[in-house]
């Protein structure tokens, strides 16, 4: 196996929009950001730098969040006073809930010892920022909303941050830049792949698993090549030869979705007072369900050839309230998200190449079940825009 000697590196961690955000605004960051820190600061020489653009969106999320509450508790304080025949009034303005906002959010950076990064403007290269833009080139892309018009800006000056800070890097550091964002990702890959000292991730588990990977005294080459060949071994488009075909995880996974979850009755197949009750309060699945992937995270190593991996699958279903049973109309408001993770345990004897040889399942376990009405923030990780109403149901 190929073993390391030199003391372990510095690491400099930025997070674009996505790794910090959390629906919940009473929250600064997500709770997952803040856990990662505890566990990961004191053991190893890490420093996070986030972008100051990063920063100001998460403040700007955060004050508007304030601002509609505001706006929605103001009608409920004069009922209030209506009923008690008091004027109580608070009196703030909207400038003020801004700033009260980012000062928030920049009292958890200082409490954290997180240095924000501005992004040096007379250092970016506008002509091809512009180019990029009309041209709609990565990370510009066309608005899904309003496909005339483009969207990737803020992504571009997160981007520009992290090239300014790996450029300015010691040699010993190394500057890890994390996007859940697959263009922003896929962008950062190909501007920082000839760069030894930069690292591209797609998530915090990524990193983690990067970090213990490190600790068994391995060549940072040799880490990186594994974890790619274990993405490949777990699933891959283009290989058969990989973990979720050779064991058909995907069929052992559906039975264990059934197992959960019973379907609700068939309508059809009931009448009068019995379908009117089935109907009434019952969700039914509509659309197709879906696969997301996670990429593995190293669990141990054994006999000093045999890694273990863990990897996450999280599958999800939309359901909608059935059909009313005298008006036939469904209530479109009334959807909710079936989602289930999933840990698959497996193991593989790896060469000192870095091929995998004799990949074999462990365990497939649950770890976690929903199904409820999902937050925007569930939504949009978990399964993307509600399907067509009418669009049939293919979960099996």
């Amino acid at each position: 196996m190929v073993m390391r000697r030199e003391k372990p590196p510095k690491y400099v961690l930025i997070p674009d929009t996505g790794l910090l955000w959390h629906d919940d605004k009473c929250l600064i960051v997500n709770p997952e950001f803040d856990t990662f820190l505890l566990q990961h600061s004191k053991k190893y020489e890490l420093e996070v730098n986030v972008p100051e653009i990063v920063m100001e969106e998460l403040a700007f999320q955060q004050s508007t969040s304030a601002i509609k509450s505001f706006e929605q508790m103001l009608p409920l304080l004069e009922k209030i006073n209506q009923i008690i025949d008091k004027n109580i009034n608070i009196k703030i303005t909207n400038t003020e809930i801004k700033k009260f906002a980012r000062d928030r959010a920049y009292k958890w950076a200082h409490d954290h010892k997180i240095k924000i990064l501005p992004i040096n403007i007379e250092k970016v290269d506008w002509n091809r920022i512009i180019h990029q833009a009309t041209w709609r080139l990565p990370p510009f892309t066309f608005d899904p909303k309003n496909p005339e018009k483009e969207k990737g800006f803020r992504d571009t000056l997160i981007l520009e941050t992290a090239i300014q800070k790996s450029k300015e890097a010691a040699e010993d550091c190394n500057v890890v830049f994390i996007s859940k964002d697959n263009l922003l990702r896929e962008t950062a890959e190909k501007i920082f792949g000839g760069n030894s000292n930069m690292l591209v991730f797609n998530n915090l588990e990524s990193f983690s698993s990067y970090l213990k990977l490190f600790e068994e005294k391995l060549t940072k080459k040799f880490i990186q090549n594994i974890q790619h060949r274990a993405r490949r071994k777990f699933y891959s488009d283009d290989d058969d030869n990989n973990l979720w075909e050779k064991y058909d995880i995907s069929s052992q996974i559906a039975n264990k979705v059934k197992e959960i979850f019973k379907e609700p009755p068939d309508p059809e197949k009931s009448r009068g007072i019995v379908a009117l009750a089935n109907l009434s309060n019952k969700f039914r699945p509509f659309g197709e369900s879906k696969i997301f992937f996670n990429s593995p995270t190293f669990n141990k190593l054994e006999s000093s050839n045999i890694f273990h991996w863990n990897s996450l699958v999280t599958y999800s279903q939309p359901f909608q309230l059935a059909l009313n049973f005298i008006t036939r109309k469904p209530d479109s408001s009334s959807k909710k998200l079936k989602i289930i993770q999933f840990n698959i345990q497996w193991h593989a004897t790896v060469k000192a190449d870095g091929r995998f040889m004799s990949i074999v399942l462990d365990e497939i376990s649950i770890l976690d079940s929903f199904f409820d009405f999902p937050t925007n923030e569930q939504l949009n990780n978990y399964y993307g825009p509600w399907p067509d109403r009418h669009q049939p149901n293919s979960e099996s």
